[in-house]
Order: structure tokens, then sequence, then C-alpha cells
């Protein structure tokens, strides 16, 4: 499907197609057909709404919603996501607010103006963070391996490979992997790392390998990896410090993570009570480090993770403003039982109240963690 096939679809009276700003009518959309059905079910619904008067959203704020999707229809786009979630919202809490302005001294943002929120359930203030942990960037490292290999190669064929732990720090993978892609490829391509048709270096302090095999007939390739959900979530607490300014001083706040098999191929499709390497135990892993590591941290301080946030704010204290967060399989349409996991925070500063967990994501048939007799 291109964008012009999903916006006909949509028959919206009051918008064309072309007043939509730095939109290729042409673009093919990169989607599961559930993302694309569960898009097409939220703008043409909160259209409608708009046009009734009832709509949560105003009109320039949604037609730059459908806009910002419509550019980049593809899982490089949080834009997508961010409007998944908004979907699974007007189903389950229609009376949502999108779009809520913070104000500098309820965040911890250094600037004075503050920050626009993705959104707030009855009291509770939320922001989506399309899911980044790990895996996502080790797939764009290997994109960019590739990229240059392909550069340093010419004419010449190969396909690259990155194998072994699937379990490193996310920030350790964005800095010495892909920043230094160029310069890896190098050392990859010197004569001693050329074995039958094919290249291979270690990079022992990630516990990595590179392999780049030459293309010299049509066949298969594969590599091979390891993933510990334990030592993923240690390598990985703070990963969503690096969006701490953001979280709210004086009120409930929750991340929602949306995923799908792009992102997170390990656990789309999960089986929630899989014992083995589960999407349920890999992100009640992640959330127990952040909701009680954490708290213990009170010698580091939260400009480590985030340069927009406020000096000589701790990790400790920080950590008691996240109210719960909430990781969510997109790549389908909901239906009961929903697959999202949601982990309440034990030692949050502000609760969320029971009520507005079990309309958000009880009553779909979500996984309700507070770790209740877990805190310690």
């Amino acid at each position: 499907m291109i964008v012009k096939e999903f916006f006909d679809g949509l028959k919206i009276p009051s918008i064309n197609l072309e007043n939509l700003k730095r939109v290729d009518p042409d673009t093919t959309i990169r989607l599961t057909d559930d993302e694309i059905n569960s898009l097409e079910d939220f703008f043409r619904d909160s259209f409608d709404k708009l046009n009734s008067g009832w709509s949560v959203w105003n009109k320039k704020e949604l037609t730059e919603q459908l806009a910002d999707v419509l550019r980049e229809p593809t899982s490089n786009n949080g834009k997508v996501y961010e409007t998944l979630v908004y979907d699974l919202l007007r189903r389950t809490y229609p009376c949502y607010r999108p779009q809520v302005g913070i104000a500098a001294e309820d965040c911890y943002k250094k600037n004075e103006t503050g920050y626009p929120a993705d959104g707030e359930v009855d009291g509770v203030m939320f922001d989506v963070k399309s899911f980044g942990v790990g895996f996502p960037l080790l797939y764009k490292a290997q994109e960019r391996i590739q990229k240059e290999v392909d550069k340093q190669t010419k004419p010449f064929q190969y396909i690259v490979m990155l194998e072994g732990s699937r379990n490193e720090y996310t920030k350790d993978i964005e800095k010495e992997i892909i920043a230094k892609a160029p310069d890896i490829v190098k050392e990859l391509l010197k004569k001693e790392h050329l074995t039958h048709h094919r290249y291979i270096k270690k990079i022992p302090e990630y516990d990595l390998t590179i392999r780049a095999d030459e293309i010299t007939r049509p066949g298969v390739f594969f590599g091979e990896g390891y993933y510990d959900p334990y030592l993923w979530a240690e390598k990985n607490q703070f990963y969503y410090l690096g969006h701490c300014s953001q979280f709210c001083v004086n009120e409930p706040y929750m991340i929602i993570c949306p995923f799908d098999g792009y992102l997170a191929p390990l656990f789309c499709g999960d089986d929630r009570n899989d014992n083995c390497c589960s999407a349920a135990i890999s992100f009640r892993a992640l959330a127990r480090r952040m909701f009680i590591n954490l708290t213990h941290m009170d010698d580091k301080y939260i400009t480590e993770f985030d340069d927009k946030a406020r000096e000589n704010v701790t990790v400790a204290e920080v950590s008691r403003k996240l109210s719960a967060i909430v990781f969510m399989d997109v790549s389908k349409k909901l239906e009961w039982p929903a697959s999202i996991w949601c982990y309440v925070n034990p030692n949050a500063d502000h609760k969320m109240s029971g009520y507005v967990i079990d309309e958000l994501f009880r009553n779909e048939g979500a996984l309700i963690e507070d770790f209740r007799y877990d805190n310690y």
C-alpha cells in the first residue's frame, strides 16, 4: 500500500493530501497489515469525532499527527508507534488528552519552557517511547557496517552478520560500534582476518563478532547470537534515564513502550507464560532494576544520561518519579488478552490509582506486576 491509497481510504472531507507538507503520495507504507489497519481505524474515528464535535483532538494537532505518520510510514518513525498507542487509548480510555504541556518547574528540564508530553489520562501524564533497548541498535549497527563494507569492497559483494551477545548496553552500541563503523570495517578487511572468502573480526569487550561473507553463489547466510534477560536488564537499567528530564515532579508519570517485530523480534508474539527468555521475564527484570535498584543510587546524577536535565538531581530521586512503565506489542490488532505488560513502581512518589490501571490495561487482559512482595 502507498500513502495515497491509505489517505483516500480515510475519506476525510476537510483535508486534501496535497495540503499535508512534505508528504509524498507515492511512498510505500512498510508496516504490518494490522498496524496499517489500526492507523486507519484511529484516524478515521478521530476525524469523524472531530467533525461531530466530540474529539479530544483539535483539527491542527490531528492533521499534524497524520502528516507526521505519512511522511515516513515505516518502523523507523516514532510517530507511527505513538499513534498506535493513541489507538489503544481511544478504545480503553477515550477521554485521554493528547499533547499536554508540562511546565519547566513540573519536570526536570533545565530550560524555562518545559515540554509537550504525549498525553494525560485521569491525572497521569505519559510519554510514548518506541522500544529501543539494545535490539534495534544492533540491527542498525549491522546495517551501518554493511553499508561501509559495500563501500570499501566494491565491486565484490559481501553480506555482514553481527554475531554474539544481545545483552549489550544501548549507548555502547551507539558510541563504540555505529559511530566507529568506518574504522571497524577498515580493521575487519585486513588480510589477517580473511579465511576462505570470509572476513571475521571479534570485538571481545562487547562479546561480538563481525562476519563478512563474500557472495560467490546463491545460498543461505545466518548468524548466531545469545541472550540473557537478566544480564540485558542489568546493562540497560539506565536506558530510559536518557529521557528523564521529562519525568514529572508533582504528579504520576508513566512511559509507554510500543514495539513490533522490527524493534524487538525476540519479544514480538511471545507467549507471556513462557519461562524461557520470554517477554515477561525480560521486561520484569528491566522494570525491577529501574524501580528498585536505581532508588539506591544517590551518588549518580541524571545529567550523565540526559544532557537536557537539571543539575544536581540524583538517579535515586528521579527513579521515584516514574510511576509505571508499560510494554506493548503493536504488531497485531488489540484483542483479549492483550500483549501488554504493565509494571508499577512500588517506590513511586506519585502512584497510579488502581482503577486507572484497570481501565487502561487490566480489563484488556494485560499482565500487571506491582512488585508488592519483591521490593528489596
